[in-house]
């Protein structure tokens, strides 16, 4: 109906990370990869190919841990900031824990 309508955007996860003060971790693929995301029992949070250019918002859990087919091909983000590549290229990285990597690249 012209005059009730209200246009609302979508809010993605990264959008909604810039306004919640927190330690994050983003990660960014250059390439293709595969990425596994596992809590600290083991159980996936997240499991797929990641396709060039795009961004997984980590979530803010304890004790997660990553597995990477590729390593050269995922950019690690913490706060916004790149860290860098998580390993060199065809480099598979297993037991990778990410609350080390917010310890030891976090700002604060």
């Amino acid at each position: 109906v012209p005059g009730n309508s209200v246009r609302v955007n979508p809010v993605d996860r990264l959008t909604q990370a810039r306004d919640v003060p927190s330690r994050r971790i983003t990660l960014r693929a250059s390439e293709a990869v595969w990425v596994r995301i596992a809590d600290a029992n083991g159980k996936s949070v997240m499991t797929r190919e990641m396709k060039p250019g795009e961004l997984y918002l980590v979530p803010d859990e304890k004790g997660l841990v990553l597995e990477v087919r590729n390593a050269g091909a995922l950019d690690l983000f913490v706060n916004g900031n790149l860290i860098g590549k998580l390993g060199k290229a065809g480099e598979v990285i297993t037991g990778f824990g990410l609350d080390a990597a917010l310890a030891e690249k976090s700002d604060g």
